[in-house]
């Protein structure tokens, strides 16, 4: 991709990378891996964000021990519908669970989807 020709929003996937730092691999055992991968798909921008982390549900469950409310994540939604009204175009993100060919959790992979501008 030439960076020249694509507009990303300020901001947008960091509370994604902040995420996958503080609730995939920074308790994770070993080495942690994350890695951000853009391509474009039907005019579509397409920005994956993967870890290699523990997964949502061992997060979820070391999350019931602390105080902290993220707001970042309802704010990102927020601003997609905001960009989605605006350009009339697809602006969303998924969140996949990764699983080894055991079953155990493997990480975990949001997929942000945004027009191109």
């Amino acid at each position: 991709l030439d960076p020249d020709d694509i507009l990303l929003p300020t901001m947008i996937l960091q509370p994604f990378v902040e995420n996958a730092i503080w609730h995939g691999i920074s308790g994770k055992d070993g080495k942690g891996h994350i890695t951000v991968h853009f391509q474009t798909q039907d005019n579509c921008l397409l920005c994956t964000v993967e870890d290699n982390g523990a997964g949502r549900k061992a997060a979820q469950a070391n999350k019931q021990k602390k105080a902290h409310v993220s707001k970042a994540m309802g704010i990102t939604a927020h601003r997609l519908q905001l960009l989605e009204k605006e350009t009339g175009k697809p602006a969303h993100f998924k969140t996949t669970d990764l699983y080894s060919p055991d079953g155990q959790a493997a990480g975990t992979r949001v997929t942000l989807t945004l027009p191109m501008l």
